[in-house]
């Protein structure tokens, strides 16, 4: 009995011993109001070493009540079955007088039985597992953000058991694979579903980060191809291997990022590159939009791309060239909009169309099956809209479904808005160079083409400024920063003032403040502005002004273009005067027809005039009465014949039998001839030049021309005064020609008259070589005068021009072109001799188609003592010729209807080859005198002629003298 208690005893105390050192807390609840019979210091600590044994739990811990413990305790205690408990929470107070605080237990409610069975109290025993739990809370916390984080980044978590043989992706990973969140993924899961041309540098990858030498970071990109969708998407891959202690990789860790738009939105940024130096190079607007089509399918992986023109009436788009895919067939050609109502309406209001499917899309559906069948299932249509009006179009087109993105589009949009820039650039340009072209051929008669050609496109630049309604420079282009310093010697700069910069010039400063007022008021207008300019003396300038807007509509400032357009003002000016010039020209070309033909009937008449009053002459000569009054008409015939003479010099139809002149001896000869013509009031001074070239002229008439110069001369020094005539070489060049059409560059020599008399105002010099016109008075000039002048000129091959200004005098200078060949001296003027008669041996046939003129030829032959026959006509004429072979001579009118008188002499010798032919006549026109030069072995004598005349030529050619 005594070792059984002291064995209870012993074990009682080991039991207690074990309690109180145990980690867990313990505590013992007797009775129905569970008094706390013992508790360990685990179970103290818990509850801040209060004082609780021999008291019920309500009564030691009343924070318990309440929270549900109690009942627990009650259930127990009736139930006899214990109770267990896992992170449960309860307020506890850790000392006497503080508020409770929550801690998190897990523990046992277990019943005390005693032998017979009866449950007399609860042993309670547990453990404190606050902080572990607050360290799992945080941990999920964290784990919570670190997803939320993950997702947010759109970044995938994966994990590689690689001794379990497991991998684990996240949904996101899964999706950058095509997988859906839930679908399970294995080992093999992984490199099957990777594009092909990045397959080997990932396992080399993936390899080195696994092997224990290495250890090198995992980071590489790849393409991924959906396993649901097949479409390729860009994945970056960052990882990390866990090694064991062994140095064996058991693990690898790390994340995966999806970056296709990134990769595409480098794509495109680069094709965007590409496209902009690639239009640098291209000349023809195809060529831009082919390029461009060919950098949006290339990029895209679209299947046609191309750019199509759309008619005035949007009945039509026509397709120079697209580009195409392998396998995918062209457009090009013309497609018509029949069908496409809805689709066309769009473009035509401006909007883009882009459409994922043409089944399933309401504008494409009625029209889906030829959508498909032409290889676009789905599209992106870009508008080009000029004016409010559709013109073109940029066409995407893909043969499979496609869903296009919002970048997609803008991309396509600004490949389109860069090749349509091009494409105007280059048109603008092209149009530049033709207009150019065109100016160059308007004016190469009249200009230097390609020196002033390259000067007027130097000049075309636009000098820009861009200012605010402080008058600051806002913007100013190196060109108009150039002028404005070279004119205002200031350099203009952004942000300056313009007022400010203009203070110091005053006029400048109101011109400038005042145009600009007006852009800054609305007005968008262009106004001419002549400037000083430092370097040409005064500039003009076109100059366009605009107002500048901001988005709202409000003037904020306005900005100018500018031009120099002196050289173009200059040039309308010598355009003006060239077209002067050549109006002046016809003028006098027309009136020279006029007065030639006048001067052909005059010639006829006067030809009998003068004749008849010869013969009737030597009829009278014992009659000095009668032969006064011959006399006095043949000297009014004589003055009618010169009026004539000079209306052919001046409608340049005399004929010219022209040779090679000294020009100074001729003047010097002329002496004089000059001296009695000018009378003593008149002085005369000759300055010749050395070393004169010769001229090919003819000298009578050239004697002719410097004679009525130095008679207009006198005529303008009423007074007396001096006359200087003055030789020299000079050289026409091609500068001076373009103001004076019908010249031409090279060499001449120049004679020049120049009086001291009362010159002559503008508005008379204008008309000085008019037939007819004259300031002289009725009766003492016939305004012939210089028109014979500029005939004769004309007719040699030259030029003439008067300098004059009223009371400083006059000078005419007469250029006639340089002759290369030796010089000869001027013949000797024949004296006159005894009338050169003929004899009766001799028959001369005489063809005229005028009575009056054939019948005083008959009689002024014979009167010279020959044969004559005469003819009215051709016909009659060869006729005589076949029946009489004695005629020596055949003398006949040029002018004739029907057969003139050159074909009448040509048939004629081919009967007689030997016959001799005189030719007569008012007005040569062409058929003996070629550009005014009488034709080699010709013998003429005009109309009228006088009777020695006649005789004299007669006799040298039957004499052949």
């Amino acid at each position: 009995m005594v070792a059984a208690e002291q064995k209870a005893r012993l074990s009682g105390a080991r039991l207690a011993a074990l309690f109180d050192q145990s980690p867990n807390f313990m505590t013992w609840l007797t009775g129905p109001n569970h008094v706390f019979e013992y508790a360990n210091p685990a179970y103290m600590t818990l509850i801040g070493n209060r004082d609780i044994l021999g008291k019920p739990v309500a009564e030691a811990l009343p924070e318990t009540v309440g929270q549900g413990f109690i009942g627990l305790l009650d259930e127990v205690l009736r139930t006899g079955q214990p109770y267990k408990a896992l992170g449960t929470r309860i307020d506890l107070s850790r000392a006497q007088g503080l508020p409770a605080e929550t801690r998190v237990l897990d523990f046992v409610y277990q019943p005390i039985k005693e032998a017979e069975g009866q449950i007399t109290g609860i042993f309670v025993e547990g453990s404190d597992v606050t902080d572990r739990y607050n360290a799992e809370a945080a941990l999920r916390h964290s784990e919570e953000q670190l997803r939320l984080a993950t997702e947010g980044a759109d970044i995938g978590l994966w994990d590689i058991d690689l001794v379990a043989g497991r991998r684990y992706w996240t949904p996101r990973v899964k999706a950058m694979f095509g997988l859906s969140a839930d679908a399970e993924v294995g080992m093999g899961d992984f490199y099957p579903r990777l594009h092909p041309l990045d397959l080997d540098a990932t396992k080399a990858a993936f390899e080195a980060a696994l092997n224990p030498d290495i250890r090198a970071p995992y980071d590489v990109e790849y393409r991924a191809i959906g396993a649901s969708d097949n479409q390729v998407r860009w994945v970056a891959a960052k990882g990390k291997a866990i090694f064991d202690t062994n140095g064996r990789a058991v693990r690898v860790v790390g994340t995966a990022i999806d970056i296709t738009e990134k990769k595409n939105a480098d794509c495109r940024r680069d094709a965007l590159i590409d496209l902009t130096d690639a239009i640098r190079q291209i000349e023809t607007p195809d060529e831009v939009e082919y390029t461009a089509a060919k950098i949006i399918g290339e990029t895209l992986g679209a299947s046609r791309v191309g750019f199509g023109s759309v008619d005035s009436q949007v009945t039509t788009l026509t397709i120079a060239r697209d580009w195409v895919s392998t396998g995918v067939r062209s457009l090009e050609g013309t497609l018509y909009f029949a069908g496409y109502d809805s689709f066309i309406a769009c473009l035509k209001a401006g909007e883009i169309v882009h459409i994922h499917d043409v089944y399933a899309d309401d504008r494409s559906r009625a029209v889906a099956e030829r959508w498909s069948e032409a290889g676009a299932r789905s599209l992106v249509n870009v508008p080009v809209i000029e004016r409010g009006h559709l013109v073109a179009l940029l066409f995407v087109n893909h043969d499979h479904v496609r869903h296009w993105s919002e970048d997609e589009v803008d991309f396509i949009q600004e490949v389109a808005a860069r090749t349509r820039t091009a494409t105007e650039r280059i048109r603008s340009d092209n149009a530049l160079r033709e207009l150019n072209a065109n100016l160059e051929r308007r004016v190469e008669a009249a200009l230097e083409e390609k020196a002033l050609l390259a000067d007027i496109v130097e000049t075309t630049d636009a000098m820009i400024q861009v200012v605010d309604l402080d008058y600051n420079w806002l913007g100013v282009n190196r060109s108009s920063a150039n002028e404005f310093e070279k004119v205002v010697g200031i350099r203009p700069r952004i942000g300056a003032n313009m007022l400010e910069a203009l203070k110091n010039r005053p006029q400048l400063l109101e011109g400038g403040r005042a145009l600009w007022a007006r852009a800054f008021a609305g007005e968008r207008f262009t106004s001419v502005v002549e400037f000083p300019h430092p370097e040409y003396g005064c500039r003009f300038y076109e100059m366009n002004l605009t107002p500048l807007k901001d988005k709202a509509g409000s003037i904020i400032g306005a900005y100018q273009f500018v031009y120099d357009v002196t050289d173009r003002l200059e040039e309308q000016q010598r355009l003006a005067d060239a077209e002067a010039h050549l109006r002046q020209a016809q003028k006098m070309e027309a009136v020279g027809q006029l007065t030639g033909g006048i001067a052909h009937d005059f010639n006829n008449m006067l030809a009998v005039v003068m004749g008849s009053l010869e013969l009737l002459n030597r009829r009278v000569v014992d009659d000095p009465r009668a032969r006064h009054f011959v006399k006095s008409a043949l000297d009014s015939a004589k003055r009618a014949a010169t009026l004539t003479q000079r209306l052919l010099a001046f409608s340049r139809q005399q004929p010219l039998q022209p040779e090679t002149v000294n020009v100074n001896r001729l003047v010097s000869g002329m002496s004089e001839l000059l001296s009695h013509a000018l009378g003593g009031a008149v002085r005369v001074e000759t300055v010749h030049g050395a070393g004169l070239w010769s001229v090919n002229v003819d000298p009578n008439q050239l004697e002719n021309v410097i004679l009525n110069l130095a008679v207009n001369a006198r005529d303008a020094m009423p007074d007396g005064g001096k006359v200087t005539i003055e030789t020299q070489n000079a050289h026409i060049d091609e500068r001076y020609v373009v103001s004076e059409p019908g010249v031409e560059p090279g060499q001449y020599v120049m004679i020049a008259v120049s009086d001291t008399g009362t010159g002559m105002p503008p508005e008379i010099m204008a008309k000085a070589f008019d037939p007819f016109f004259t300031t002289k008075p009725v009766g003492k000039g016939t305004g012939l005068g210089l028109s014979q002048v500029y005939g004769f000129v004309k007719q040699s091959g030259g030029h003439v021009r008067i300098y004059s200004e009223a009371g400083q005098g006059t000078t005419i200078k007469i250029y006639l072109p340089r002759h290369h060949a030796d010089d000869v001296a001027l013949s000797a003027k024949e004296d006159s001799q005894a009338l050169l008669r003929g004899d009766l041996k001799e028959l001369i046939l005489v063809v005229d188609d005028e009575d009056a003129v054939r019948q005083f030829s008959v009689d002024a032959i014979t009167e010279l003592g020959y044969r004559v026959i005469s003819a009215s006509n051709a016909a009659d004429a060869l006729a005589y010729i076949e029946a009489e072979p004695e005629i020596s001579l055949l003398f006949t009118d040029i002018v004739m209807p029907e057969v003139n008188g050159r074909k009448l002499a040509d048939q004629a010798r081919v009967i007689r080859p030997d016959l001799k032919v005189l030719y007569t006549t008012g007005y040569t026109r062409n058929a003996v005198v070629h550009n005014g030069v009488l034709d080699p072995g010709v013998e003429l004598i005009g109309k009228p002629f006088s009777l020695d005349e006649l005789a004299a030529k007669i006799r040298s050619m039957l004499d052949d003298i």
